[in-house]
């Protein structure tokens, strides 16, 4: 069985987060580790408080797990400030990980900020086999949110300068709900009608894991 490393935020719902990623994990049928960087304080409305774990909390359980485990896949999700990020690519540069997949998660739908440390975030990009940020986070990056099919792709290739292999653009807001996946040559386009109106919190962690779990099962990144 793959075995896939989440690390990202706690949720107490378990819509979004650690838990969201460990269930899709789970239900893909591979094994899922998990190690905290934060603790939400949240309900499906929206995050009241975030909470930093210790730098040597997830220090100690990253030590353990990579002494212990031959980890297939990471998953990257919430870091919560610049000390936290610096610290993860450090520690992941250390370590020979075939596929690296960051959901560079930056704030919360209500609009809580989960991540004050875009600048440092863009520093691990060149870690990544794939980032998947919304158009939110596109706008945060870029200082441009998307408002079309050209405009996605556009940000696509400016956010490949930053050095990822590849980048999804989900632009699961637009009306016609579409994703644009940029290898560096090549891209790959998605638009579906929506199934559903309301919004949901935890799609990115969920869709950014399911597809890390899916490249440790061997699959090539488009499909």
């Amino acid at each position: 069985m793959a075995i896939i490393l989440v690390i990202a935020g706690f949720d107490p719902t378990g819509g979004a987060g650690l838990q969201a990623d460990l269930k899709t994990i789970t239900v893909l049928g591979e094994v899922g580790l998990t190690v905290a960087t934060a603790l939400t304080v949240q309900d499906t409305q929206g995050v009241e408080a975030s909470y930093v774990v210790e730098k040597k909390i997830v220090k100690q359980q990253l030590d353990r797990l990579f002494s212990d485990f031959s980890i297939d896949a990471v998953k990257i999700g919430m870091l919560p400030n610049a000390e936290m990020v610096n610290f993860i690519g450090e520690r992941l540069s250390q370590h020979h990980l075939p596929h690296i997949v960051i959901d560079p998660v930056i704030r919360a739908k209500k609009g809580f900020i989960l991540n004050k440390a875009t600048e440092a975030l863009v520093k691990l990009f060149p870690l990544a086999e794939l980032i998947t940020p919304n158009l939110d986070e596109i706008e945060v990056f870029l200082g441009k949110k998307p408002e079309s099919l050209e405009e996605m792709k556009e940000a696509a290739k400016r956010l490949k300068n930053f050095g990822a292999k590849a980048i999804l653009v989900k632009g699961g807001e637009l009306k016609t709900a579409t994703d644009v996946l940029f290898d560096g040559s090549d891209f790959y386009i998605w638009e579906v009608t929506k199934r559903q109106l309301k919004p949901v919190h935890g799609t990115g962690c969920v869709l950014s894991s399911a597809i890390a779990t899916f490249l440790a099962k061997g699959l090539s990144l488009p499909d």
